[in-house]
């Protein structure tokens, strides 16, 4: 498993959710919050071999090795994007 850029930024946003969740929240919400990015974490970090997996069963076509990375990282970052989009309508 090397590291990479992927691996080092999404796993630095999964422990800020993890620790605003538990210090804002408490543990109950800290657990939940712990359980909801371990996903999204394994979308990004092992999506090559998820992409392979998901190629090899019927009637699915391959798809580039960006794509299940990339669904991991929308996943990962949309509670920062309804923050955005939700900050953007109050303003509007």
């Amino acid at each position: 498993m090397t590291m990479n850029w992927n691996r080092i930024l999404s796993g630095l946003i999964a422990v800020i959710y993890i620790v605003a969740g538990f210090m804002k929240c408490g543990a109950e919400f800290g657990c939940v919050v712990t359980l909801l990015v371990i996903l999204p974490l394994t979308f990004i970090w092992f999506g090559d071999g998820m992409d392979n997996y998901l190629a090899g069963m019927p009637s699915q076509g391959s798809s580039p090795n960006w794509v299940v990375p990339f669904g991991g990282w929308v996943w990962l970052l949309l509670p920062v994007i309804i923050w955005i989009v939700n900050a953007l309508i109050i303003l509007l």
